[in-house]
């Protein structure tokens, strides 16, 4: 036990050193410009702003080069990614508490009624004949028959009313994007190269995103190879989905859950540290930070 647990000492400190000397490139806070993009290849897909009381936040989409898995790219692959693993094995931090994950969509039925009208004419002929007779006196009597015809024509309209009820059951509506909202993630700390941001911008964004949330949907959706971030003065929030498939996640479940990986790895709780990671735990697919 004690050759192992020496093993990962110096295991832990062949982490640090090079993460020092060969910081991330992936950059989860931002100090005012642009260097270090928030993950391999990064490019701006879309970007905003919204005014909550004082503080203006920034969300911004980033398109990203196909990543490593998670815990490989966050020790900058290789051996040291390897060993990155096996920290996270020997060390593992608790998973941030579950949140109830987003409803699903349920069927509806829906009655629909239709009327119909037949409308039917039926033209009645009928036909008479009349004579008329016209006696003269002179010397000879002559007698003419007139023959008048008389049609008269009857219409009849019969209207019939068919009403049709059809019941109709929608499909439950299917999301081409799957919620992860709630699902848990282990956290690692690590290194992006820069200095912690100020604890008071985190709480700032923390508190903003709360109110925010009643404001827009509460998720948004991130495609694979794709990052969302949330800025506020030194502190950047970030969803990135690093699996094939497109994800869904919560506003407020990104404020929880970076706050708390920067609570466990900032100092003083890490001295070394100045990024706090959350990747996902069943399949790698995802990362918080």
């Amino acid at each position: 036990m004690k050759s192992a647990s020496t093993l990962v000492f110096f295991l832990a400190a062949a982490l640090s050193v090079s993460a020092l000397n060969a910081p991330h490139i992936r950059v989860r806070q931002d100090n005012g410009d642009t260097e270090g993009p928030v993950c391999n290849g990064a490019a701006v897909v879309e970007t905003s702003t919204f005014a909550v009381g004082n503080a203006t936040l920034e969300l911004t989409k980033f398109s990203c080069s196909a990543a490593l898995s998670p815990l490989v790219q966050a020790n900058g692959g290789g051996l040291l990614g390897l060993l990155g693993r096996l920290l996270s094995w020997y060390f593992p931090f608790p998973p941030i508490f579950p949140f109830p994950p987003k409803p699903k969509p349920k069927s509806t039925t829906v009655t629909k009624v239709s009327t119909a009208t037949a409308t039917a004419t039926v033209t009645k002929v009928s036909t008479a004949t009349a004579t008329a007779t016209a006696t003269e006196t002179d010397t000879e009597t002559d007698t003419a028959t007139v023959t008048s015809a008389t049609t008269i024509i009857e219409s009849v309209t019969d209207s019939a009313t068919l009403t049709v009820t059809a019941t109709v059951t929608a499909a439950t509506p299917s999301s081409t994007f799957t919620n992860v909202c709630g699902e848990i993630c282990t956290t690692v700390c690590g290194q992006s190269g820069r200095l912690p941001p100020i604890t008071e911008d985190c709480a700032t964004l923390v508190d903003s995103i709360t109110i925010l949330n009643g404001q827009i949907a509460p998720t948004f959706d991130v495609e694979p190879d794709h990052a969302q971030t949330i800025t506020f003065g030194t502190c950047r929030f970030f969803f990135q989905n690093v699996g094939p498939t497109p994800l869904e996640y919560c506003w407020l479940n990104l404020a929880q859950v970076a706050s708390a990986a920067g609570n466990a790895c900032f100092p003083p709780v890490q001295p070394m540290s100045s990024e706090g990671l959350c990747f996902d735990s069943a399949d790698a697919e995802w990362q918080v930070g």
